[in-house]
């Protein structure tokens, strides 16, 4: 069952059963990290790889891409054998893998993701985006409006959860987003982020007690 940390008020207040001490995945299993882009996912890969090791940990990135051709790049027999998949990836890798999948994720409030990407290309000079960005002076406005990277400016959260990052998106890949979500293992949400480490932790047993932050940006 999916589970979740909810948006009630109510302290780490998640599902009992995804916490018990003795909850752990099977190593039949693959977990499937969806890195949504600014959720502070960084910080979480690091445990992750600490976690499961490097070489049961495949890390693949595509967006914009199919996800048929992201997934193309990596020899069959590396899959078969993962036991970790993450990068910024749609929702749809376990057509890919012969083993079982586990997905989780980290959810951002969507304006406060997207300005976070902005301050991210300003300052990241190896960014592909930051000399069209910087060069051009565009506004936060200008950024958002424009059709510099609609991908992620115009409902990429939405779209990468329902597993349509190459095509436009409407109310149906809202529900499928939905739909698809009901199916995590587990969700986080940046804006509860001491929460969401414990309860990653907890349901992945993740064997690393703390964390340190990574690629957090700094006020506009």
């Amino acid at each position: 069952p999916a589970c979740a940390i909810p948006t009630n008020g109510s302290r780490c207040a998640v599902r009992t059963a995804a916490i018990e001490p003795s909850y752990t995945l099977p190593m039949d299993r693959c977990t499937v990290y969806v890195h949504i882009p600014k959720t502070g996912g960084q910080t979480l890969v690091s445990s992750l790889r600490l976690s499961y090791g490097e070489d049961a940990t495949v890390e693949v990135s595509g967006l914009g891409e199919t996800l048929e051709r992201t997934i193309d790049v990596v020899p069959p027999e590396r899959l078969a054998t993962a036991r970790l998949i993450i990068g910024h990836i749609p929702f749809g890798v376990h057509a890919f893998v012969p083993q079982a999948c586990d997905y989780v994720t980290i959810l951002r409030d969507p304006v406060a993701r997207v300005v976070s990407l902005y301050k991210f290309v300003l300052r990241a000079v190896d960014h592909p985006l930051h000399e069209r960005v910087r060069g051009y002076r565009l506004s936060l406005r200008d950024f958002v409006t424009s059709d510099v990277d609609q991908s992620q400016t115009r409902n990429g959260q939405t779209r990468q959860l329902a597993g349509e990052a190459t095509r436009s998106i409407d109310r149906q890949s809202l529900e499928i987003a939905k739909r698809n979500l009901r199916t995590f293992t587990a969700i986080g949400l940046t804006e509860r982020f001491n929460e969401t480490f414990v309860h990653f932790r907890r349901t992945l047993r993740l064997r690393i007690p703390a964390y340190a932050s990574r690629n957090v940006s700094p006020p506009l």
